[in-house]
């Protein structure tokens, strides 16, 4: 048997490395600027589970094998020496006997004898026929189970309990450690492996705590665990393996496609039916294994402590399959530990006296907001003089990542792979931002990494970006990705309780204080900066600016005059107005100083709204066919001042901004088609857009492309004509 074991667990082994490796060869995730909380390990997790299904029930048959055996091996010896020796005289009768004598005692001896003793208990005059063994078995059943948990019936056994500490000990410690495991490291890693591309700058800096974290908190649930004796003990115990299988299963299985992290609210109501069948499958798996414990002590102790060593097994294998995904963002991560160069607030209030090219980006202005703010308030864009409203502008794509990045470059992400692979393809191809800094232009990038993700693709450009010394607030860290944790693991009816956007989990380093702050997506402190430190026309270059501010994208923080309001109180109208005051604030400061007249600026958005509710029969607002998204646009040429504001209605995209700035830099835009003002309302020309579908796992995420001919604002003018996998093979439609 020993023999059978070494060879076994080799193999055992052998195949689950195997079934590693084909695993991780296959799966692919795409990386995108939103946090996504889903799992993408539960395959080798289920592979894992069924290579120790396979394993314990390959050693159970060799064992049932091994004893059947030797049961046939006893059973001729025993016929051989009964029958074959004693014919042959072998063995006298006085030997034959005394053998059997022996071989008797043997018998008794090899006989486990019963853990507890009790009387036969038989009633006078009984015959003791199969009635009386019945009844005797299971009286020593009851006595059996009434020694395992302290009697039953009486409420001093809630607290009795004849088990040794070290029986109790083992239930919590393998308990607790798959607690722990499960709810805080294993889903912490998983999640910052899914998300790579977005938290890598965590990585180098949390890996560590996250596994103190998990390893105090087992320590801390076994020691509180072994206060509890007793039924009450294993009364805790049920509820907490309970609970430990539903949040498992919940993370891995049973969560609906709520998308990424992208702050938008997301409609619950919707859910009705799916949380209260969810709900039911909670409640039920905990009455469930409580009644395991009820009805069956000796199935209990078995499930207690082979369902959580099953989960650490698991989920220790789906960790070593992402630790290859982890490694290169760990690298990455730690070049920029201690110092990491960012996009600061330096020349942010810094103008040029010779010429201005100023772009304010106002994340998801969709036209439909401009269209209920002119409802509300007619006047409310008197401020943009000079300028011209183009309200048939779309872009390409309907999140920021790639739209802001393809708006820099002029390059387009058409699959859906690495997030870092196509901002450095598109950067190092693009010739609009290193033609700008030959005509000497001082460029300046107000974003955050959503806009390159690697500094060192936009460190020959943007002026402002700036190494500083920075510090992980670890404990801040923890607390956000504890809370992203339960919000994957938690029932559904809990989940808007714990919800959180991509934004919570961002920027979560301190910074040194220095001469120049982090920039960060703040509109109300946009407005209390510029205000507090106006505008100065002391730039030694022409200046080309691109301001990326909040606009109307969720979260709601802020009111129409661009100040914070209260939880709950703002919308995407209120918010809207409120970024737009800041920009008029800043185009009210450049008029006193003179240069508003000759400035170029362009007002617009990176995408509209970017799904709708109701084009998913009351369903969640993606992974649905596209209202239209028509992103904002207003645009002042140089010379233009002094004339109320004028409408076009040219059929324009994001092609024809990169043609109007190098336009306004005196320079041959020929390469880059027409400018705004160069293509007719009357144009009989087709636009493309690439609508990402998040199908919910990594196989089916593609794009739709979009053709747009005519009004972008009526949806019968989008026409699906292919669809883009993930391999860059084409599906046609039309």
């Amino acid at each position: 048997m020993k023999a059978s074991h070494r060879f076994e667990r080799p193999v055992r082994l052998g195949l689950l490395l195997l079934i590693w490796t084909i695993v991780l060869f296959f799966i692919h995730r795409p990386a995108w600027a939103y946090i996504d909380p889903a799992t993408t390990t539960y395959v080798v997790q289920i592979f894992t589970a069924v290579i120790v299904a396979l394993g314990v029930t390959l050693s159970i048959l060799v064992y049932r094998a091994q004893s059947a055996l030797m049961a046939v091996r006893m059973f001729f010896y025993r016929l051989y020496v009964r029958v074959i020796k004693r014919q042959k005289g072998v063995l006298g009768d006085t030997e034959v006997k005394r053998g059997l004598n022996r071989r008797k005692v043997a018998r008794a001896a090899a006989t486990p004898k019963p853990r507890y003793q009790y009387p036969a208990n038989v009633l006078p005059g009984e015959p003791i026929g199969s009635s009386a063994r019945r009844r005797i078995r299971k009286q020593a059943r009851v006595a059996q189970s009434a020694a395992y948990e302290g009697g039953r019936g009486s409420w001093q056994n809630l607290w009795r309990d004849d088990r040794r500490l070290r029986s109790r000990l083992l239930i919590a410690a393998l308990l607790s450690a798959s607690l722990s495991l499960t709810l805080l490291v294993f889903t912490m890693c998983d999640l910052l492996a899914a998300n790579s591309d977005s938290l890598s700058y965590l990585l180098p800096g949390i890996i560590i705590p996250i596994l103190l974290v998990g390893l105090v908190a087992g320590v801390l649930f076994t020691g509180v665990l072994l206060i509890f004796r007793g039924r009450l003990f294993d009364l805790i115990t049920a509820l907490l393996l309970a609970v430990l299988l539903a949040a498992y299963l919940q993370g891995n299985f049973l969560n609906p496609d709520l998308g990424a992290l992208t702050g938008d609210a997301i409609p619950w109501h919707a859910l009705r039916g799916q949380t209260a069948l969810n709900l039911l499958f909670w409640i039920g798996l905990i009455v469930a294994v409580l009644a395991v414990r009820y009805f069956s002590t000796r199935l209990f102790k078995i499930v207690i402590l082979a369902l959580p060593a099953l989960l650490i097994v698991v989920q220790l294998a789906a960790l070593a399959a992402i630790v290859p995904e982890l490694n290169p963002s760990i690298a990455a991560g730690s070049e920029r530990t201690r110092y990491r160069e960012v996009l600061t607030t330096k020349g942010l209030t810094e103008v040029s006296p010779q010429d201005n090219i100023l772009i304010f980006l106002l994340d998801r202005f969709d036209e439909e907001y401009v269209s209920e703010i002119l409802a509300q308030d007619p006047n409310f864009f008197e401020p943009l003089d000079g300028f011209t409203h183009f309200n048939n502008n779309i872009t390409h794509y309907r999140w920021t990542f790639p739209s802001v990045i393809e708006i820099l470059t002029g390059n387009k992400l058409l699959t859906t792979g690495k997030a870092e692979e196509f901002a450095k393809l598109a950067y190092r191809k693009s010739t609009f931002l290193p033609q700008l800094k030959a005509a000497d232009y001082e460029l300046k990038l107000y974003s955050d990494d959503i806009a390159y993700f690697d500094t060192e693709l936009i460190k020959p450009f943007f002026s402002n970006l700036q190494p500083l010394e920075q510090e992980l607030d670890i404990p801040h860290v923890l607390l956000r990705l504890g809370l992203l944790s339960a919000y994957r693991q938690a029932p559904i009816a809990l989940k808007p309780m714990l919800w959180i956007s991509t934004s919570d989990l961002v920027g979560l380093y301190q910074f040194s204080k220095g001469s120049h702050e982090v920039y960060v997506f703040d509109d109300v402190k946009f407005m209390k900066t510029i205000r507090s430190r106006p505008l100065k026309a002391d730039m030694p270059k022409k200046n080309f600016a691109f301001y990326h501010l909040m606009g109307p994208h969720t979260p709601l923080y802020m009111d129409e005059h661009a100040e914070y309001s209260s939880a709950g109180s703002s919308s995407v109208i209120r918010q809207g107005m409120g970024s737009f005051r800041a920009v008029f604030e800043y185009l009210r400061q450049l008029r006193e100083l003179g240069l508003y007249d000759q400035a170029t600026i362009i007002i617009t958005a990176d995408h509209g709204y970017s799904g709708s509710p109701a084009a998913a029969g009351g369903g969640l607002p993606w992974n649905v066919d596209p209202d239209p998204s028509v992103a904002t646009l207003f645009v002042k040429p140089a010379g233009s001042f002094g004339a109320p504001m004028q409408l076009n209605s040219a059929p324009v995209t994001t092609e024809n901004l990169r043609a109007t700035v190098i336009a306004a830099a005196g320079l041959d835009h020929a390469a880059y088609g027409p400018s705004y003002f160069e293509v007719p309302q009357d144009a009989a020309l087709i636009r493309r857009f690439y609508w990402l579908v998040d199908a919910g796992d990594s196989a089916h995420y593609h794009y739709q492309v979009l053709d747009v001919k005519g009004d972008a604002k009526r949806a019968e003018n989008w026409h699906h004509v292919e669809d883009i996998f993930p391999d860059g093979t084409l599906k046609y439609t039309n």
